[in-house]
């Protein structure tokens, strides 16, 4: 049909992405930014905040007031929130997925550094710093900002 009002036809079988570069493109995405969120949040902010709230000491390293508690969730929040966003971003079909890996990634990898469930209940920090959620809800927003961007 070589018709001028008709729109050109296409394969609509498969969605984008679905074959193996984007798939390879949604596994580098959510592995690099996961690691750029937990080189940024164990390495730069707290570097930055061990600054600003005790800049003669290492104290902040080991028992943070809960001004410094709260500067660090926020950090974190701000940290898996932007490579979240990133990493949807990225990526063109599976925006949630990505970010909540991001998010997945970096809870992980804190929960596996704390000593799993007892180290959590047995931490030198208060229970709402253990287990405020600074990884997934962070990461979901972003994803939402990614996904209704697209329309």
């Amino acid at each position: 049909m070589n018709d001028p009002y008709s729109p050109p036809r296409s394969d609509v079988s498969r969605p984008p992405d679905s074959d193996g570069a984007g798939l390879a493109r949604a596994f580098l995405s959510t592995l690099g930014m996961g690691v750029v969120a937990l080189g940024t949040g164990w390495i730069i902010f707290p570097t930055i905040l061990r600054q600003v709230f005790s800049p003669n000491s290492t104290f902040f390293a080991y028992r943070p007031g809960s001004a410094g508690l709260v500067a660090d969730l926020v950090s974190d929040a701000l940290t898996y929130f932007v490579c979240s966003y990133l990493a949807a971003r990225m990526n063109r079909t599976r925006p949630y997925a990505v970010a909540m890996g991001v998010a997945a990634i970096g809870w992980l990898v804190y929960f596996l550094e704390v000593g799993g469930v007892s180290g959590i209940r047995h931490s030198i920090y208060p229970l709402w710093y253990e287990l405020a959620p600074v990884h997934f809800l962070p990461a979901w927003i972003a994803a939402y900002v990614v996904s209704r961007s697209r329309r």
